[in-house]
Order: C-alpha cells, then structure tokens, then sequence
C-alpha cells in the first residue's frame, strides 16, 4: 500500500459531497463507469441533436463539458438528500428525469465538488 494510505482510504469505494445542505454519495468512478459516462454524454448530445448537426459541425467545448458532467451524476450517484434529482417513475421508482430539472440545478457546482473530492482521493495514492 503506498505511503499515507490506510486500509480504510484504500477499501473507501465511494466520496460523499455536500452542497447547499443536501449531501450527495458518489461511486468512485472505474474503468468501465468512465466509458459508460462518456456513452451516456453522447447519448444526451444526440437526444438533444438529433439531426447530428453537432456531429457534422463539431460540438462547442461547453456542451461537450456540460453533457459529461450530468453524465458523471447520472452514472455515479448512489444517493443524494436533494429533492431536485429523482422523480417517481411510471414504474413507481426514482428515476432522474431530466426534463422535470428547474432550470437552477447547481449540477456543474455538485460534480465540481465531487471531482475535487476524488483528486484529494486520487492524490493519497488510490489510482483504481
């Protein structure tokens, strides 16, 4: 184990942030989560496209920014205290539905938290 590691961090499987209040749990992103946030940013980018003219022409840097961070919340969220994110389903279960999101969703300001919190992780030594 790498020097100022303890069992604990290294076994610490999920960073939990708090914004305004509401906490938010976050899975520690693997491998396979930073292709699947990266299928689902391109999944949002055609919904939002679908004429793929941003495909063709090229996608500006803030969308491409602002489709992976609601991917990364979408893909790496356990469980959060914010009413904003879940809706009930036709289902009955939570689901994150974006189109039921205020306009003011601080969703750039939670992954930024949560991005510094896992580069403090990062930074001990824990790369997996």
């Amino acid at each position: 184990m790498p020097e100022g590691n303890t069992l604990e961090t290294a076994l610490k499987n999920q960073i939990e942030v708090m914004y305004e209040n509401q906490s938010y749990t976050f899975k520690i992103p693997s491998i396979k989560d930073r292709i699947r946030i990266a299928g689902v940013a391109a999944d949002l980018r055609k919904s939002a496209d679908p004429q793929g003219n941003g495909i063709t022409l090229g996608y500006d840097p803030t969308t491409v920014l602002f489709t992976d961070t609601v991917a990364t919340l979408m893909v790496l969220l356990i469980t959060t205290s914010a009413p904003w994110v879940y809706t009930i389903g036709l289902d009955g279960k939570p689901t994150i539905d974006l189109d039921k999101w205020p306009d003011t969703v601080p969703v750039m300001e939670v992954i930024d938290q949560f991005n510094k919190e896992l580069d403090k992780f990062r930074a001990t030594g824990n790369k997996s």
